[in-house]
């Protein structure tokens, strides 16, 4: 927090600057002079959305910015390639995911948009109480679950291997989406992005 004043000649401005930190963080966050956060050794929990808030005598101004962590952060592999459609075509948005083991019985997988003025939630796909063995992670014998932010129902679907299809694909729909995977093993999150291709398609 600053609070500034002008000096009494007027070229000249002073501020007082408070930095409160709560105890969960105070070992490992920090503000710059330019207000930025600098958060230290960070970790998967780190990962996710955080909201600035910007306050003066007559505005408040909120906005979000999305963490990803890049590189081997937990027990499990977690990588992606860029996706690519045609106007009114159907994109689907894949991801490549190792499981630290054979024997994982809970992963949650979650969708969102983060490169439009907000983050949009998409869709939250789980498997939960898996048993047995199979070669892909995701044909063991699990109970599966899925539930579609209001914004998308009519438009998306997922694949077992929690890849995301989405349908009639528009401008507004191109730009960066997160994956989120979360297990009892740790989380994992990587970038997708989508592009749209103009040009006709071959026959």
């Amino acid at each position: 927090m600053e609070r500034c004043n002008q000096s009494s000649g007027g070229s000249d401005q002073w501020c007082q600057r408070k930095v409160e930190v709560v105890d969960l963080y105070k070992p490992r966050a920090s503000v710059s002079q330019g207000a930025s956060l600098v958060l230290q050794d960070a970790h998967p929990d780190d990962a996710g959305v955080y909201q600035l808030m910007v306050q003066t005598l007559d505005m408040v101004h909120t906005t979000q910015v999305t963490l990803i962590l890049q590189g081997t952060f937990s027990p499990f592999f977690l990588s992606s390639s860029p996706a690519h459609a045609h106007p009114n075509q159907t994109a689907q948005l894949s991801f490549s995911l190792q499981p630290p083991s054979s024997s994982w019985d809970f992963i949650c997988i979650t969708w969102e948009l983060i490169s439009s003025p907000r983050n949009l939630p998409i869709l939250n796909y789980t498997l939960d109480g898996c048993q047995g063995e199979a070669q892909d992670w995701w044909r063991r014998s699990c109970r599966t679950s899925w539930e579609v932010a209001e914004l998308y129902r009519q438009r998306v679907d997922v694949e077992p291997n929690g890849t995301l299809k989405l349908r009639e694909v528009q401008d507004e729909d191109t730009g960066t989406y997160l994956v989120t995977v979360r297990a009892p093993e740790g989380l994992a999150c990587v970038a997708v992005n989508l592009s749209m291709s103009r040009a006709e398609r071959q026959k």
